[in-house]
């Protein structure tokens, strides 16, 4: 009867090794599914013969090492993968497309240019200020475009917060299936198998790590914070940082932020507020920039109808008091010289005063006085706006452009003779010219005489009879 016995025992473990052979063959290419291999041991009765052979475990080849290996290779990939995705999309925004942002701008340059050479063309000035209107309208919806995709990344960080719990939850349960059945020796490896499968998903949202415990149990650290230790687990959930406004994320109940490095989160984090808000920033920028350019050229030109009889500011400062500097006007002017020409309308007499202007220690107020000692002109500050208005007297006009007087200053000239000066000065900025007579004898009468004008570099512009 022995003998018999030990015969069955063989052919009852074989046939379960061959069980095992056909479920390892089956699952070869399961995903998660590890190979699982049999521990054998000898029967032994007392005596000097033993009984048979014996199942005693069912193991799983699992390499620790390689798995948390895997498991930051993934978030490292999805990390990666979620910023590539929303870099496309912000790539299709910016792409130089007919209507894009590089295409309005060509537009406009293109229009303007054109306007430099006809400004009084009633046809080509409405094209013109559509061309400006639409590239106005383009740099609004690009950063509503960009505005709708922050927002939309926000969505996707709850969105994998609440992935993450699910799994999270589901990890300790199956923690806790496993326990018992350890605990009644049975060998759960299929479990273990979805229990770390389910880890390897969790490391997709967020970096994590695990920690063996007792009876096959597994802790998950995620994001440097324990959030399942054996059955128990701990939810996740975003918040508001209170000192930057931002979003960011901890444990239900805690007080601390998580660790987060790779994972959906990282790469949903490192877009809204890195990657985006640096696109806005740029943006902001180039439109200062385009707008504090047109407003230079606009400052320092005359209409088609002649000087302004009054002009009213736009632009409103936080206080009239307070220097040009401190004020929160959305471009803080430079330090430097305004020339104003105040023309009498009657006339046709022109003169020109020059203004220092210091943002750092002028006021809007001391430039609403600065304005008013020029003569036949009237500063003054709206106090309901803060804003700035210019008013010129009856009779007479005033602009920016810095036109040279009709009759200039005389008084370091000697002789009976008035020079004259005439023409359109076409330079890009402000300059000081310097005459010198050439040769001895009167203006006017004595012949060979020149006059050499010389810009402020001291190069030569031209000599004159």
């Amino acid at each position: 009867m022995a003998s018999l016995s030990i015969g069955l025992s063989a052919l009852t473990v074989n046939q379960h090794l061959l069980d095992l052979t056909g479920q390892n063959i089956a699952n070869a290419n399961t995903d998660g599914y590890h190979r699982q291999v049999a521990e054998l041991a000898a029967r032994y009765n007392g005596g000097m013969i033993g009984s048979g052979v014996d199942l005693t475990k069912i193991n799983r080849l699992v390499n620790t090492l390689v798995e948390q290996a895997i498991n930051t290779s993934n978030s490292a990939s999805e990390n990666v993968s979620t910023q590539l995705s929303t870099m496309q999309q912000i790539q299709t925004l910016l792409s130089p497309t007919d209507g894009s942002l590089n295409d309005l701008l060509q537009r406009f340059f293109n229009q303007a240019n054109q306007l430099s050479t006809q400004p009084a063309d009633g046809t080509q000035r409405r094209v013109f200020l559509a061309t400006a209107s639409a590239l106005a309208d383009g740099i609004n919806n690009l950063g509503n475009s960009l505005n709708s995709l922050q927002d939309g990344l926000a969505d996707q960080m709850g969105q994998a917060v609440d992935g993450a719990n699910q799994l999270i939850k589901q990890i300790a349960e199956l923690n806790d299936r496993i326990q018992n059945l350890s605990l009644q020796k049975s060998d759960p490896n299929d479990l273990k198998d979805q229990r770390d499968q389910l880890i390897s998903k969790l490391s997709s949202f967020i970096n994590v790590q695990t920690i063996a415990e007792d009876y096959g149990q597994v802790g998950v650290v995620a994001g440097g914070v324990p959030v399942v230790l054996g059955n128990q687990f701990s939810k996740l959930e975003m918040y508001t940082d209170q000192n930057t406004g931002a979003p960011a994320f901890r444990v239900a109940g805690s007080t601390t932020p998580l660790n987060i490095s790779d994972g959906q989160l990282a790469g949903l984090i490192k877009m809204r507020m890195q990657t985006i808000p640096n696109l806005h920033q740029q943006l902001n920028d180039l439109t200062q920039q385009l707008v504090r350019g047109i407003d230079e050229i606009h400052a320092t030109s005359i209409p088609l109808t002649g000087s302004f009889g009054v002009l009213a500011g736009q632009r409103a400062a936080t206080s009239s008091t307070l220097p040009l500097a401190q004020a929160g006007l959305t471009f803080t002017p430079q330090a430097g010289t305004l020339y104003v020409s105040v023309t009498n309308n009657t006339t046709g007499a022109r003169t020109l005063s020059a203004l220092n202007i210091d943002p750092a220690t002028q006021s809007l107020q001391d430039i609403a006085t600065a304005l008013s000692s020029v003569p036949n002109l009237q500063g003054l500050v709206d106090t309901q706006t803060q804003t700035l208005r210019i008013t010129a007297k009856p009779g007479f006009s005033f602009d920016f452009a810095g036109q040279l007087p009709t009759v200039p200053d005389t008084a370091t000239i000697t002789g009976t003779s008035t020079a004259q000066l005439a023409g359109v000065y076409r330079g890009a900025g402000n300059d000081r010219y310097s005459f010198t007579v050439v040769g001895n004898g009167t203006v006017g009468v004595t012949a060979g005489l020149s006059l050499e004008v010389r810009d402020s570099a001291g190069s030569l512009l031209g000599a004159f009879n």
